[in-house]
């Protein structure tokens, strides 16, 4: 039998919209076991919340302003997701907020081992959104599906001049990252990958396809495994 991880779901309802939280829940349904979801913010703030709250079980965590600040609930929602991290409550935290003061919390998070996911809007800034092994903007726009190409020779012609994998080098790449036990993300292994191997695309077209033809890996719920 095998263990879904679990996820925690921290909201910052006076940053968050309530109209994305079937967004938040897919992604959090993607990453494992929903066991902790609950939204930070002052009277007026949960207000907005209150029926989303109610209608998917997210528990309301109402913080009174401190003196002049505006900012209580960020701080509330730091000091729990810190209380629960170190008593190992979760194992892959989500974060919804576009506020770049919990950019330094992501970073601790992924610095205790732990995955952690981001889920913003546009206006996130990009040193935020790095700060996460995965940040989402909401709401997810679908592409426009494109008519199929049709069936060329090129392709098989180009993936049969592809270079060889050097498996040994991607485990040592591998053992490097996870050391400690850090989940391995595809977007951490393909900076290390790009360093040592720039054209690996070459044959493969993504990341993703050129560790699935190594034979040693496979990805799974956004972290990459070695098989067997």
């Amino acid at each position: 039998m095998t263990t879904r991880p679990r996820v925690a779901l921290f909201i910052d309802a006076e940053n968050a919209s309530p109209k994305y939280v079937p967004e938040y829940l897919n992604r959090c349904g993607e990453l494992g076991k929903l066991t902790i979801a609950r939204c930070y913010g002052g009277a007026a703030g949960l207000k907005k919340w209150e029926k989303a709250m109610a209608e998917h079980h997210i528990m309301p965590m109402q913080t009174p302003p401190g003196a002049s600040k505006e900012n209580a609930s960020d701080f509330a929602l730091t000091i729990d997701v810190v209380s629960l991290l170190h008593r190992n409550m979760f194992d892959h935290a989500v974060i919804a907020s576009s506020d770049a003061d919990f950019m330094q919390l992501a970073t601790h998070i992924r610095e205790q081992g732990k995955c952690i996911d981001g889920l913003g809007e546009g206006k996130a800034t990009k040193s935020l959104q790095s700060a996460f092994d995965r940040f989402t903007i909401v709401p997810v726009t679908q592409p426009k599906r494109a008519p199929a190409p049709k069936p060329s020779p090129a392709p098989a012609r180009k993936l049969a001049a592809a270079p060889a994998i050097d498996t040994a080098m991607l485990m040592e790449i591998y053992r490097d990252l996870s050391a400690n036990g850090r989940a391995v993300t595809p977007r951490v292994f393909g900076t290390q990958l790009s360093a040592k191997m720039p054209h690996y695309k070459k044959g493969h077209r993504t990341l993703e396809n050129f560790l699935r033809n190594s034979g040693v890996f496979k990805i799974e719920r956004g972290v990459i495994l070695p098989l067997g």
